[in-house]
């Protein structure tokens, strides 16, 4: 539809993340909201800190960004955060990718499942609520 000079609109959600590592919280780091998404993606950068348990030991292939990427499914801690106030413990299942070529991805499974999700396009705002509070921007 673009090609065809059609604006469409989008609110890019981007979640502050903190990974929990085998010693505690990891250093916080920017990730997509990517609700099209299933299953998280998480670059190498910064997993291979985190403490992670492999679910499925066989690499599966990812098409990501009109490329075919291996990775492995694991589960995985984490926290999201803002100015003011932090999430609950997430643990949700993440593919582990083995480069940073593509970015941070948290996908609905685990993940949009716990949380309501706002988004108003009148406004240009979304944000997070994990029960009485709220995450974004």
């Amino acid at each position: 539809m673009l090609e065809s000079g059609l604006a469409l609109r989008e609110i890019r959600l981007l979640a502050e993340v903190t990974l929990i590592g085998v010693h505690g919280s990891l250093a916080p780091t920017s990730a997509i909201v990517d609700t099209g998404s299933p299953v998280s993606a998480i670059p190498r950068r910064e997993w291979r800190h985190a403490d992670y348990r492999i679910l499925w030991d066989t690499e599966v292939p990812l098409s990501m960004a009109g490329s075919e990427v291996m990775a492995k499914l694991a589960c995985v801690k984490l926290g999201i955060h803002d100015r003011h106030i932090t999430s609950p413990l997430l643990e949700v299942r993440a593919y582990l990718m083995p480069d940073d070529s593509h970015p941070f991805l948290l996908g609905s499974e685990d993940f949009l499942t716990d949380v309501d999700l706002h988004v108003s396009f009148a406004r240009q705002s979304a944000y997070l609520e994990f029960l009485t509070s709220r995450v974004g921007g």
